[in-house]
């Protein structure tokens, strides 16, 4: 099937109320409207930003995909959320179905997030970086 990709990454102190919920629906309704494919929604699967993105991306109708932190696979804490981004994006950032674009909702101190901001990087895909303060 083909499809447009999207993958989030965010704080797990994003909040979830009116404010950081906007955010990332703006986010999301934009792809949606800018693209005229079904979408897929891929994330870490941590509180915070990404379980938001997947409610509202479900709300929307998008197939979600979340790569929750499998012990088996990416070993204990603190290693295990860096070997879960790249294990997403090696399994999602295919040739004949990569990820099209990247949304990073970052809070301070939200080393993850920019552990896959970078690595998304290194990928070549460029993550639009969201604030949940227009700067």
């Amino acid at each position: 099937m083909i499809c447009w990709k999207v993958l989030v990454t965010g704080s797990r102190d994003w909040p979830d109320d009116a404010q950081g919920r906007g955010r990332i629906r703006d986010a999301l309704r934009w792809t949606q409207a800018a693209v005229a494919l079904p979408c897929v929604l891929v994330h870490g699967d941590a509180r915070g930003a990404d379980r938001i993105a997947a409610g509202l991306a479900k709300e929307m109708g998008w197939e979600v995909r979340p790569y929750a932190v499998d012990k088996a696979l990416d070993g204990a804490w603190p290693g295990a959320g860096p070997k879960r981004n790249q294990r997403m994006l090696d399994a999602e950032n295919k040739r004949d179905e990569p990820i099209d674009a990247a949304y990073a909702f970052p809070m301070p101190d939200a080393r993850g997030t920019w552990d896959l901001v970078r690595r998304l990087s290194v990928a070549g895909i460029r993550a639009r970086i969201v604030h949940l303060e227009e700067l």
